[in-house]
């Protein structure tokens, strides 16, 4: 079979952006549609970081300023990651699929780290 998808040019096998890319989108699923689940882990860290009150009961508007940040964000820079990495750019492409995991995950780290340790002590 001489078609490929690829038309002659190499092929790039960037796995560390596709798995990011899964974990950003399946992160944009679960907010947009299972919002009370994620509230338990992410709406005090992102309304602290915000300075902006997130339900954890009922969902918020879609365009709602934290909210937004939640989903918009990962969702953003997936797209972003995909682009770089048809361009080339494949450090970068890295940086941009890993940026939203990354901040959330230091967001939530930081406000916890701080409410349970330097604020108890």
């Amino acid at each position: 079979m001489d078609y490929t998808l690829y038309e002659g040019r190499r092929y790039h096998r960037n796995l560390f952006v596709r798995v990011a890319s899964v974990i950003n989108l399946s992160l944009v699923a679960a907010t947009i549609f299972a919002w009370p689940y994620v509230a338990l882990i992410l709406a005090d860290p992102i309304g602290a970081a915000s300075h902006a009150a997130l339900s954890r009961v009922a969902s918020p508007a879609l365009f709602d300023f934290p909210f937004v940040v939640i989903w918009g964000l990962p969702l953003g820079m997936t797209v972003l990651s995909w682009v770089l990495s048809h361009l080339g750019a494949r450090e970068l492409a890295r940086l941009a699929a890993l940026y939203p995991t990354a901040l959330f995950a230091t967001s939530w780290f930081w406000f916890h780290y701080l409410r349970y340790s330097l604020l108890s002590a």
